[in-house]
């Protein structure tokens, strides 16, 4: 992810051309924005991509990895679009990512907490984004997001979202009711099934 211009240790916002990252997916209920952030004195990146506000503020987590791209970010922010919909939430569909890492900013140290202020002033000014806990952040990272900005889900005083395992079960309870309702084919019972599982997430 080339910026051009980047804003370097500052956090001010590219915009990537929408087109170029999701090419035809651009459609009437989004992205919103697609925003990508650089901070060269930490060997790190943002992006930050808002999918859809319709229904209210966007909910979507802080995916923290070496590999992620504006695409990958994009294609979870749409996901949680429809997911919060599905589910009856008056929020829309977000999604962040910290592009580093996470060895080189092990939970606890100062580092760590350099990195997750720094990204915290990134999406600052995006007060239609709400962060949460994602694939290599937690509780932690969002308690110090919301001393900065007021503004994140599953911190360490509300529901334990990692600990409880809260996504797993929702995905096993959404199987059970497609199994019980037919629409899995030769399948008449979770229990005694074998399942694979593609991508574990957080």
């Amino acid at each position: 992810m080339a910026l051009a211009n980047p804003q370097r240790d500052v956090c001010v916002g590219v915009e990537l051309d929408r087109k170029s990252v999701v090419g035809d997916d651009v459609d009437a209920f989004g992205p919103l924005h697609i925003l990508a952030f650089e901070n060269a004195k930490l060997g790190a990146k943002a992006i930050l991509v808002t999918h859809n506000i319709a229904r209210g503020p966007a909910i979507g987590g802080c995916r923290f990895a070496p590999d992620v791209t504006p695409r990958e970010v994009y294609e979870l922010a749409r996901a949680m679009t429809w997911k919060n919909a599905a589910a009856l939430i008056p929020h829309g569909g977000a999604k962040s990512a910290i592009v580093a890492n996470p060895v080189d900013f092990p939970q606890g140290s100062s580092q760590r907490r350099e990195l997750i202020e720094w990204y915290a002033d990134c999406v600052a000014p995006y007060a239609e984004y709400i962060p949460g806990p994602d694939m290599g952040t937690d509780e932690r990272d969002m308690d110090i997001i919301f001393r900065k900005n007021a503004r994140s889900i599953g911190r360490t005083d509300g529901i334990p979202l990692d600990q409880l395992g809260l996504t797993a079960l929702g995905v096993m309870h959404t199987l059970k009711l497609l199994v019980e309702g037919g629409f899995v084919d030769g399948l008449t019972s979770v229990a005694g099934s074998t399942m694979s599982v593609e991508g574990f997430g957080n």
